[in-house]
C-alpha cells in the first residue's frame, strides 16, 4: 500500500520547535522518554500546582468523558475574582494563538493596515499577512534603545491612522518590558478608532500588577491577551483569555463555537489560579536561575541580552558560526536552542532564544554550550 505524503507545514507559522519533531508527534516519548532539552521552547519548566495535579490524577476517568460547560463561565467567574476585572470583559480560548486566530479574523480584513511592533512572537506576522492579507507595517525595536518601545517614535507612527497596533510585553524574544506607566502614555497619542492589541502571555514572571488588564475600562480600543498556558504550567491543556470592552467581548462570544475549553482544562485552570504563593516562588526560581545563567554565558563569551521572563536572547559573534549552525551542533548533543533569524528576521541570523529550566538542566545546558562553542574555534 502506498504511503500517504505526510503533512505539508509551509504555509502554518512554525511552531513548537524542533524538538517537537525530535520528540516525534504520536507521543512515543510518553512511555519511551527520549533524552532531549527543549529549550526552544517556552513551556513552564515547573509542573502545575502539587493540588492541581492531585484533581486531575484523582477525578481522570470522569474529566475525560464529561463534556464541559460549553461558555465556560465558571472558568470565567474565576479569572475575573483573580484578577478584579469585570466578567464581561473576559473571552476564554485555547490558548492565546485560537484567541489570535478568531479576533483577528473578526476585527480585520484585506483593507485592514496594521502596525505590528517587532521583534514578536511569530504567529502575528503569519495571521496578519498570510491568513488575512492586511497591509502591515513594522515598527522596529532597537537595541541601542534596549529594545524599549520609544514614545516619540511611536507618536510619529500614530499618523497613519491604523486599524490596528499589536505587541508583545514583555517581548519575545529579546525579553525587554514596558511599564504601565509607558504604556498610558502610548495609549494617550493613540487615535481612538486604532485598537491596541498587548499580548502579555508572559508578564506573570514580571509582576501582574503591571498588566494592562485593569486599563480597559479607561481605554475601550485595549485588547489583552494572556495565557494560563505558559505562566501556570498548562501548555498541554490549552488555556488562555482576553480582556477588552465588552462591547468586543460580546460580539466574539456570538462568534466563538461552544467547548472551546476542554474540560480538563477548565478545571486546571481554576484549581491553579487558587495556589498563587506556589507559582509565585516558581517564577521567583525562574528569575533567579535565569540571572546565573545569562552571567555563565557571558564568561563564555556570549553577548547576552539580560531578559525578564522565562526566557532570554543572546547573539553569537559575526566571525563565528551562524545561529543556525550553532544550533544544528547543539541538537547532535540533546540540546534544542531556537534560531530566530526564521521568525525574527530583524535580529539577524547570529540570534538565538533561550528557554530557562530547572536547576540541574541549566547546569547541562551550560555544560553543551560551553563545549559547541569550543568546536568552532
Amino acid at each position: 500500500m502506498e504511503k500517504e505524503p505526510a503533512l505539508q507545514e509551509e504555509n502554518n507559522c512554525y511552531h513548537g520547535g524542533e524538538s517537537v519533531r525530535e520528540l516525534g508527534e504520536r507521543f512515543e516519548w510518553i512511555s519511551h522518554p527520549v533524552k532531549a532539552i527543549n529549550a526552544d521552547v517556552l513551556d513552564a519548566w515547573f509542573s502545575p500546582a502539587p493540588q492541581t495535579v492531585e484533581l486531575l490524577r484523582s477525578h481522570v476517568e470522569l474529566i475525560a468523558r464529561t463534556s464541559p460547560p460549553a461558555q465556560s463561565k465558571g472558568l470565567v467567574e474565576a479569572i475575573s475574582q483573580c484578577r478584579s476585572i469585570p466578567e464581561s470583559t473576559i473571552a476564554v480560548g485555547a490558548g492565546s494563538s485560537d484567541l489570535i486566530f478568531r479576533t483577528f479574523l473578526h476585527w480585520l480584513t484585506t483593507d485592514s493596515h496594521v502596525l505590528l511592533i517587532e521583534p514578536a512572537y511569530g504567529e502575528y506576522a503569519y495571521v496578519l499577512e498570510h491568513v488575512i492579507g492586511c497591509r502591515v507595517d513594522r515598527l522596529e525595536l532597537k537595541r541601542a534603545h534596549n529594545y524599549q518601545l520609544q514614545l516619540e517614535r511611536y507618536q510619529q507612527e500614530m499618523e497613519r491612522n491604523y486599524d490596528l497596533v499589536v505587541s508583545v510585553n514583555p517581548n519575545n524574544p529579546t525579553g525587554s518590558f514596558t511599564s504601565q506607566i509607558q504604556w498610558r502614555k502610548l495609549l494617550m497619542v493613540t487615535p481612538k478608532t486604532t485598537r491596541v492589541w498587548i499580548d502579555e502571555c508572559y508578564i506573570d514572571y514580571v509582576d501582574n500588577d503591571q498588566s494592562m488588564e485593569s486599563c480597559v475600562s479607561e481605554f475601550p480600543n485595549l485588547a489583552i491577551v494572556k495565557s494560563q498556558s505558559k505562566i501556570l504550567g498548562l501548555s498541554g491543556l490549552r488555556v488562555g483569555y482576553l480582556v477588552a470592552s465588552s462591547d468586543e467581548i460580546k460580539l466574539l462570544r456570538q462568534r466563538t463555537p461552544p467547548w472551546m475549553v476542554g474540560m480538563a482544562g477548565q478545571v486546571a485552570a481554576i484549581s491553579a489560579m487558587e495556589q498563587t504563593r506556589y507559582y509565585r516562588e516558581k517564577y521567583e526560581v525562574t528569575n533567579e536561575q535565569r540571572l546565573h545563567t545569562e552571567a555563565q554565558l557571558c564568561l563564555l563569551g556570549l553577548d547576552v541580552i539580560p531578559g525578564i521572563a522565562n526566557f532570554f536572547m543572546f547573539f553569537l559573534h559575526r566571525d563565528g558560526p551562524t545561529a543556525k549552525a550553532f544550533v544544528t551542533a547543539c541538537q547532535k548533543h540533546g540540546l534544542y536552542l531556537r534560531d530566530l533569524y526564521p521568525t525574527s528576521p530583524c535580529l539577524g541570523r547570529y540570534a538565538v532564544r533561550m528557554a530557562i529550566k530547572d536547576e540541574a538542566t541549566n547546569i547541562d545546558i551550560l555544560k553543551i554550550i560551553g563545549h559547541v562553542l569550543k568546536t568552532f574555534t
